[in-house]
């Protein structure tokens, strides 16, 4: 008995405090505003993607035209620049996979 009150309690009282919470107006702004929202959104995106790639360009042009002066300038120095690559690479890509793949 002491059981089943102790549950009506707990249901009445969620009860007034549902009914409480809909008792607050909801505000749902107008489809327009979403409209507007995602617009603005697809712009700061798009504005940062331009940006993103004029980084990477300028980044990319830099490095290439700096190995084909090497390359032209001192072939020596290419060659140890693309031996030295390959080892980092190798040794990063070792120690990555080793960490992965390391028991616990």
């Amino acid at each position: 008995m002491k059981k089943d009150n102790n549950e009506q309690a707990v249901i009445d009282e969620i009860t007034k405090s549902l009914n409480s919470l809909d008792a607050h107006p909801v505000h749902i702004p107008d489809a327009s505003w979403f409209e507007a929202f995602v617009e603005d959104q697809q712009k700061k995106l798009r504005k940062t993607f331009i940006r993103d790639v004029c980084v990477f360009l300028f980044v990319a042009l830099f490095i290439l035209s700096g190995l084909l002066f090497t390359l032209f300038q001192m072939p020596y120095l290419f060659i140890v620049i693309q031996i030295a690559s390959i080892i980092f690479v190798a040794l990063y890509s070792f120690i990555r996979y080793r960490k992965q793949v390391a028991p616990e």
